[in-house]
């Protein structure tokens, strides 16, 4: 089958396109995992902190959120679906001040 040069050129060209476009998705998916990570990593040393807090004042320990996010991404991206944020439990709610 033949085709004509001018529609195998717009394919070329298409093809370049979507090559780059493809090379600049991986790269910003690259930069949210980095992201993710250094994330989770001031997330476990913030908790851990709020650990050592609560031991030294004697308060009780706060029941921690369970962190089902898998250890690897999914293989296939467009079957991958962000974790939903969910706001921590022992989060501080806005009363209103008495004092006031």
């Amino acid at each position: 089958m033949a085709i004509p040069i001018s529609e195998y050129r717009e394919l070329c060209r298409a093809l370049e396109t979507l090559t780059a476009s493809q090379s600049s998705l991986a790269q910003e998916m690259a930069a949210i995992r980095a992201c993710q990570e250094q994330m989770l990593a001031t997330q476990a040393q913030q908790a851990a902190i709020l650990r050592q807090l609560q031991v030294h004042f004697d308060l009780p320990q706060a029941v921690e959120p369970s962190t089902d996010t898998p250890a690897e991404p999914h293989s296939h991206p467009s079957e991958s679906h962000p974790p939903e944020p969910q706001a921590p439990a022992d989060a501080p709610t806005e009363e209103a001040d008495p004092s006031a």
